[in-house]
C-alpha cells in the first residue's frame, strides 16, 4: 500500500514507522488526522484521541496507539517550526508547547517540567525549554532541573539542560553540585558527561565534601580512578581536615583505596584531629586495607 502523499516525505527511508496499522485498522481516524493536517484543529482531536474524557470508551490497540503517538509528534514538531517567535516573557503561556506535551503524556506546568525531568523525557525537556522556561530556575527546596537530572542519572535530558545554558557548577542549599550528586549515586556516564562540560572536579560543598569525597562515602571506585584521572586531588580534605582516604579506610571500601594510593593519596595525612588513615586501618585491622596503605609510596612519600 502506498503512504499517504501528505505525510509520505516524514517516512521516507524510515518506513517501518508509517502508521500501517492505524491506516489499515481504523481507516475513519486516518482520513479525519490527513484532513486536518497542518491545522491547529488536529492538536485538539490527537487530544480526544488519547484522552478518554467521557469514560467508557474501548482503548485502541498498542500497534495503533504508536502510531497515534507518531503523528502526533510530528504534527506538534511542524506546528513548532510554523509558529512566530514569542516576544512575551511568560513561557506558560505557549499553547503550542501545552498541546505538544500533550502527545507525551505530561501537564504543561512546573509539576510537568518536573515530571519531565524525573522520566527522562529528553523530548518533553526540550519543549518546555523552547517554550521559554528557565533551564536554571530553583524550586522550592532550592534544586534545580540539572541538580534533579544528575541526581536522577538522566543523562540525555542533563545534556539538553547543560546544552540550555543550565549552570553546571551551580550549588544546591547544603553546597552540593550536580557533580556532587553524580558520584554519590555511583553513575559513571552522568559523571563523565558533567565533568566533560566543564564541572569542576573539586568543587566543596557547605561541609567541605568533594565529588571523589562523595564517591568514597559509597564505595564507587571507579569513579573516584576517573576523577582522579580528571586532576580531582586525592589529599583534598574537607572542614574537619578529614580526606578521601580517612573515609574509604573507615568504612572497608578496598577498591577505593587501592584507587586513591594509586592517585597519590597519603596514608600519615593528619586530620583536624590528628588522625591518619594509616591509624584507622591499624585499628580496624583490615588486612586488605593494611596490604594497600603499604604497598605502594604515596606522593607525599616520593
Amino acid at each position: 500500500m502506498p503512504m499517504h502523499e501528505k505525510i509520505a516525505r516524514y517516512f521516507e527511508g524510515k518506513e517501518q514507522f508509517y502508521p500501517a496499522a492505524l491506516e489499515a485498522k481504523y481507516s475513519r481516524i486516518f482520513n479525519r488526522i490527513m484532513d486536518l493536517w497542518e491545522m491547529e484543529e488536529l492538536e485538539e482531536y490527537f487530544s480526544e484521541l488519547m484522552v478518554d474524557k467521557r469514560g467508557g470508551r474501548q482503548g485502541f490497540p498498542p500497534d495503533v496507539l504508536n502510531d497515534i503517538l507518531t503523528l502526533s509528534r510530528i504534527h506538534g514538531r511542524i506546528l513548532e517550526l510554523k509558529a512566530p517567535k514569542r516576544d512575551d516573557d511568560d513561557p506558560w503561556a505557549s499553547d503550542i508547547a501545552r498541546r505538544s506535551l500533550q502527545a507525551e503524556q505530561i501537564e504543561f506546568n512546573v509539576k510537568g517540567f518536573e515530571r519531565a525531568i524525573q522520566v527522562g523525557n529528553e523530548r518533553a525537556v526540550k519543549l518546555f525549554l523552547k517554550a521559554g522556561v528557565k533551564p536554571n530556575e530553583k524550586d522550592a527546596s532550592g534544586s534545580t532541573p540539572l541538580l534533579r537530572a544528575a541526581a536522577l542519572n538522566r543523562t540525555s535530558v542533563a545534556a539538553v539542560l547543560i546544552g540550555a545554558k543550565a549552570d553546571i557548577n551551580v550549588h544546591d542549599p547544603q553546597g552540593f553540585t550536580p557533580l556532587h550528586w553524580a558520584a554519590f549515586k555511583g553513575f559513571p556516564e552522568m559523571t563523565k558527561l558533567l565533568v566533560e562540560r566543564g564541572a569542576d572536579v573539586n568543587a566543596k560543598s557547605n561541609m567541605g565534601l568533594t565529588p571523589i569525597m562523595q564517591a568514597t562515602m559509597w564505595g564507587h571506585d571507579r569513579i573516584v580512578s576517573y576523577l582522579l584521572s580528571k586532576g580531582a586531588p586525592a589529599n583534598e580534605t574537607d572542614n574537619d581536615g578529614l580526606t578521601a582516604l580517612h573515609t574509604a579506610v573507615s568504612d572497608g571500601h578496598v577498591k577505593v583505596v587501592k584507587a586513591l594510593m594509586a592517585g597519590g593519596a597519603d596514608p600519615n595525612a593528619k586530620s583536624a584531629k590528628g588522625l591518619t588513615p594509616a591509624a584507622i586501618a591499624q585499628k580496624k585491622n583490615n588486612p586488605e586495607i593494611l596490604a594497600a596503605l603499604s604497598a605502594q609510596p604515596s606522593a607525599a612519600d616520593k
